[in-house]
């Protein structure tokens, strides 16, 4: 079970993970694999089962499909709300392999040096590619290869990660599309060779790279961090510096073997005033250790924005109590309302059973509720309870798998059940609809005895 959650926990699946029957687990984790999860690339590729029949150099003139992708960008795909400010950053112009059975397009593509966003369509161009294209197997751990491109040929480069996900919306009778987010080890990479494994190796999509500016701000302080899935006491963590471009964060902090880390806990200082949590901003894709650094070995933790940043409307990372200017100014101190600070719920075993055979743990709503400042009301009457936070307006009834989410019905995993006088509901999704992050947590790490000891709840 313990592999299982950490599984879980990498792909960035919501919520904890479901309890037993095992098949119920597996099955969310391999659909994750072959949508949208976060997928480590292996270092060396596993050999070609085929090689291709005929070769043919990229193709000099586009598809319809390619064109109709085109229309559909990266920023589009991966970023939320208004993308306007990035879109002079971002290179739409094709780049195309085709073997004659398969055409390999890179439609479009963004950067900020460490991470390369793609949008990737395969096109089938034969009956028995269509097939193949369209088949449970055709997404794997190698379906695609991706390296960096760098000024030193000879150099073993690797990419830290990759994430994927399905455009649905953007797929044909005879094509798929999928964006990417590629991790790079390797600081302003020139560009990513895109390889898929249908095809021949010496057939790839050679992007090359335009870094958007990013902003470093050094930190070189130890305090409180968050409490993460292996360590549900939180604890101290010792920040060196936050990288900002408009697309991610990138945090390096002290790396000590021998203690239980804590995960960096940031807050932003919006030109307007206004204080932004990092559930509010951005999610986690990424982390790991990097011994060959400035400051020795460090350990860094990777961040996608939600929604693309304008760099200059953000004035200071807000980090163990003090701002830090994104100008270079001094920093000073700052003050944080406790409502905004991650909480924890202790598990009573009775209370958090799974909502159906198939769901995760069950949490107290009101509870959550009374941690976050949000509002709570119960009626007795019509058996519902009415959640508002951060303008967002969730409506659970007692027994029905339907919530109201702003007026609109939205699917949940586990109809809610009255425990104790307390509704408990499944968190999966409610860290979406409210911009926070919920996880179940161990305090002493994931070789604990127990099952679980907590809830955390991040605003």
């Amino acid at each position: 079970m313990n592999r299982t959650d950490k599984l879980w926990k990498a792909l960035r699946l919501r919520g904890a993970s479901p309890m037993p029957p095992a098949a119920a687990v597996q099955k969310r984790i391999d659909q994750a694999l072959g949508e949208n999860s976060r997928l480590e690339e292996r270092r060396k590729q596993m050999k070609m089962r085929k090689k291709a029949a005929a070769l043919a150099l990229a193709a000099t003139t586009l598809t319809g499909a390619a064109w109709a992708v085109n229309q559909f960008n990266v920023l589009d795909a991966v970023f939320e709300g208004d993308t306007t400010i990035a879109q002079p950053m971002a290179d739409n112009q094709p780049r195309q392999v085709s073997d004659g059975n398969f055409t390999l397009t890179v439609a479009s593509s963004v950067s900020d040096g460490r991470t390369a966003y793609l949008l990737v369509q395969v096109e089938a161009l034969t009956d028995q590619a269509k097939e193949r294209l369209f088949s449970d197997e055709f997404i794997h751990m190698d379906t695609f290869s991706v390296r960096p491109i760098w000024k030193n040929p000879e150099e073993d480069l690797y990419i830290r990660g990759v994430g994927m996900k399905e455009e649905k919306s953007q797929n044909t009778e005879n094509s798929r599309v999928w964006s990417m987010d590629v991790d790079m080890d390797v600081d302003r990479a020139q560009g990513v060779r895109l390889r898929l494994y249908d095809m021949a190796k010496d057939l790839a999509v050679e992007t090359p790279l335009t870094p958007a500016e990013s902003v470093a701000v050094p930190i070189g302080a130890e305090g409180p961090g968050a409490p993460n899935l292996e360590n549900g006491l939180g604890g101290q963590i010792q920040i060196e510096k936050i990288s900002l471009s408009p697309f991610t964060c990138r945090v390096e902090s002290a790396y000590d073997a021998e203690r239980q880390s804590a995960d960096p806990l940031l807050f932003f200082r919006m030109k307007d005033g206004s204080l932004r949590t990092q559930s509010q901003m951005m999610e986690f894709t990424s982390g790991g250790v990097e011994e060959e650094w400035e400051y020795g070995e460090n350990w860094i933790s990777n961040y996608q924005f939600k929604s693309v940043q304008d760099l200059s409307q953000i004035q200071a990372i807000v980090v163990f109590g003090m701002e830090y200017p994104l100008d270079g100014g001094q920093a000073k101190p700052a003050q944080i309302d406790q409502k905004l600070m991650p909480f924890r719920i202790d598990f009573d075993e009775t209370m958090v059973q799974r909502l159906g055979e198939n769901n995760g743990y069950a949490m107290p709503i009101a509870q959550v509720c009374q941690g976050l400042g949000a509002e709570y009301r119960w009626d007795q009457d019509s058996q519902t309870a009415t959640c508002r936070y951060r303008d967002t307006e969730i409506i659970f009834t007692l027994g029905s798998d339907i919530a109201l989410v702003n007026g609109q019905k939205e699917k949940l995993e586990g109809a809610p059940e009255l425990r104790r006088g307390q509704l408990m509901i499944s968190p999966l999704y409610l860290d979406n609809w409210w911009g926070i992050e919920i996880f179940a947590a161990w305090d002493e790490g994931l070789n604990s005895e127990k099952d679980r000891d907590c809830w955390i709840v991040i605003p």
